[in-house]
């Protein structure tokens, strides 16, 4: 783990360590804490681990996921709740979405389903709404799927993105959503207004 101070230029300081080694793990975190939500080594695994973000050391075990998968969707959180979406288990794509509370740690449950099996999707989390942006089952995927963080239950289809792709980042601020970037390698950024149903449009 490392980690540097956003508001200050300087290259990243040594934080401490995961619980164990891993890859292709879904990443958010609320104000205080930082959650990294299964992923493989290379196998699929079902461990979720978290560090306090305030104070250094090593990240703690902080339970289980309902599935065992990587290359889920990035970055679906809000204040108080975390979800691992989609991704792929041995031999196939999974859709399933389990949450967790981020400051009580526990084992996840089960949420619901995405639209359709999906892994390596752009992710990102308003106060309200989740967001699955992309992905791949095998091929690129275009579809912007949505659930809500408060209600348990099966996402629905939010929009597309302008070209399909997997692998990309998204960012977002409480009213817009950014993909950039992804597979099959392109320089595209999309956004979408994540306050009303619609397509996304090109950003830049």
């Amino acid at each position: 783990l490392e980690y540097f101070n956003i508001n200050t230029l300087g290259n990243a300081t040594d934080f401490g360590d995961l619980v164990k080694s891993v890859q292709m793990m879904a990443a958010y975190g609320s104000h205080t804490r930082g959650i990294w939500h299964a992923g493989k080594d290379p196998g699929a695994l079902n461990d979720i681990q978290s560090v306090e973000l305030h104070s250094l050391g090593n990240a703690a075990d902080f339970g289980d996921a309902t599935v065992s998968r990587g290359e889920m969707a990035q970055g679906l959180a809000n204040r108080t709740r975390g979800l691992g979406a989609g991704g792929t288990t041995p031999g196939s794509y999974s859709d399933v979405v389990d949450y967790i509370t981020i400051a009580t740690a526990g084992n996840a449950s089960d949420f619901g389903d995405l639209d359709a099996a999906r892994a390596s999707a752009g992710g990102w989390g308003s106060s309200i709404r989740a967001f699955s942006a992309g992905g791949v089952a095998p091929s690129q995927i275009d579809i912007i799927a949505a659930g809500f963080f408060q209600s348990r239950g099966n996402w629905s289809d939010w929009g597309d993105l302008t070209a399909g792709r997997n692998n990309a980042a998204a960012v977002n601020s409480s009213s817009r959503g950014i993909i950039a970037g992804g597979e099959p390698s392109q320089n595209v950024i999309d956004y979408v207004d994540i306050t009303s149903l619609g397509d996304s449009a090109d950003f830049g």
